[in-house]
Parts: C-alpha cells; sequence; structure tokens
C-alpha cells in the first residue's frame, strides 16, 4: 500500500478551534468508505497527553502505532488496547525515518509528533508531512512563536505553552 494514502486532501479549509482554544487552519479530510479500509495513526512520543490521544483514536476505530524510546512508557499504554491490536507499542530505535517506517507512515492518514523535544518534533512532522505525504500532521511545539513557520507548511501545530497561557489568563478575567 505504499505511496497509497487513505484520505484524500480536497482542497478544502476548516477552522481548528475547540475547548482547547487552539486554533488554526488545516486540510479537511474526508474519509469515505471507498476510499480507505482502515484508519491508522501514528504517534511519536508516549508522553500523558499522547497516552490519551492513543486511546481516544484506538476508541474511535483507529489502529494507533505509538512509538518511545522508553520501554517503561509504552508500558503504560491501556493495555488492554494492546492486545486487541488497536494501539501498536514500537520501541524507537532513535533514528526518526527508521522509526516511521517501522510503524508503517506511508498507510497512515494522521501524524502526531508528542515528544518533550520541540527539534525532533518539528523534524518528524515535516518528514511525516513532505517525506511520506501523510495527510494531517499535528506537532506539539513549546514555543508558541514559531508555529506560523509550521502552519505554512501545511503542518498544524499545538503549544501546550499557549494553552496553559491561555488558560490561566481566562481564569482570572472577571
Amino acid at each position: 500500500m505504499a505511496g497509497n494514502h487513505l484520505a484524500r486532501n480536497r482542497g478544502q479549509e476548516h477552522q481548528v478551534t475547540g475547548g482547547s482554544g487552539i486554533q488554526g487552519e488545516g486540510p479537511l479530510l474526508e474519509l469515505t468508505r471507498s476510499e480507505h479500509k482502515f484508519r491508522r495513526a501514528v504517534i511519536l512520543g508516549c508522553r500523558p497527553s499522547a497516552i490519551a490521544v492513543a486511546t481516544a483514536l484506538s476508541e474511535q476505530g483507529y489502529t494507533v502505532h505509538v512509538i518511545d524510546e522508553s520501554t517503561a512508557c509504552l508500558d503504560m499504554l491501556p493495555q488492554a488496547r494492546v492486545a486487541e491490536g488497536k494501539i501498536v507499542p514500537l520501541l524507537s530505535v532513535r533514528n526518526i525515518q527508521q522509526d516511521l517506517i517501522k510503524a508503517e507512515i506511508r498507510d497512515a492518514n494522521v501524524f502526531m509528533a508528542m515528544t518533550a523535544v520541540d527539534t525532533i518534533n518539528i523534524l518528524a512532522a515535516q518528514m511525516a508531512k513532505h517525506m511520506y505525504q501523510t495527510p494531517l500532521v499535528i506537532c506539539k511545539i513549546d514555543d508558541p512563536t514559531v508555529q506560523s513557520i509550521y502552519k505554512d507548511l501545511g503542518i498544524i501545530p499545538i503549544s501546550p505553552t499557549a494553552l496553559v497561557s491561555q488558560y490561566a489568563l481566562e481564569a482570572v478575567q472577571p
């Protein structure tokens, strides 16, 4: 299935907003039964937020490959979802390209870079988007000042720093 993608960009845009206050533009992906047989996601990093996202996606019918260099972190994934094959833990070989290939990135609808290191997230997100043409790429970037750069590259940036700041400011507003 290499080279074939399970979702197509219809050239439409949508506003990404939610209770989290995340805003930005990204491709609207239309997944129809005729276009895909499976929904697949790859998540780089296995921090608590990545575990929550992997669990939610697996409950929505995705098969989620989670890559991390720590077996202790991978062991925190929900074992029932792992046993069902809905979440696939993968120990990193510390080579982003090899890790992505091992996680079957060419067949993924979604890629999320959610490690603790911005530079790793940015590099992995660009590889997923531009080398492997993953339709939807989301990248955790702690520095909110560089988000616009990645929006222009077709990557949806998420900044925990901006989200926490926003919630803190909303909490003190009358």
